[in-house]
């Protein structure tokens, strides 16, 4: 064999593998597209009925969303009573507490507390209500 022919051979087999590759590449390519368009199809629904169990599907989840969230917002108040109520209980304790032992003070010729005005926001209540849980620890001590 000459060289010329050595040559042809190997462009013949080059070429005969790159058709080869050419035509396995379509039928590769093709599959992935018919696999695409069937997942596609699954989850686009394409008949009325398949929409209308999307919508009621839809509907549903929203319904149980806003029953989870009204359980949670009526839980949410039910707990700010109490916190409430606990506030209002202190507040009354100690309320009750200063009541009972303002006369005594004044038996022992302290100076009377002048009165705190009223608080406008409920930072300046809670201070307040600090200020009076510090003041009856200390009396507590004292005695």
């Amino acid at each position: 064999m000459s060289q010329t022919e050595t040559i042809l051979l190997i462009l013949l087999g080059f070429s005969l593998a790159s058709l080869l590759a050419l035509f396995t590449l379509r039928l590769v390519w093709a599959a992935a597209v018919r696999v695409g368009v069937r997942r596609m199809q699954r989850q686009v629904p394409s008949s009325l009925a398949e929409l209308q169990a999307e919508r009621t599907r839809l509907l549903a989840e929203k319904a149980e969303i806003s029953q989870r969230l009204g359980s949670e917002l009526a839980a949410a108040r039910l707990q700010l009573a109490e916190q409430m109520a606990e506030v209002s209980r202190h507040r009354n304790r100690l309320l009750a507490l200063e009541a009972g032992e303002a006369q005594p003070r004044k038996r022992t010729a302290e100076p009377p507390a002048a009165p705190a005005p009223s608080p406008a926001s409920p930072d300046d209540r809670e201070l307040r209500l600090r200020q009076r849980l510090d003041r009856l620890a200390s009396l507590t001590r004292k005695s």
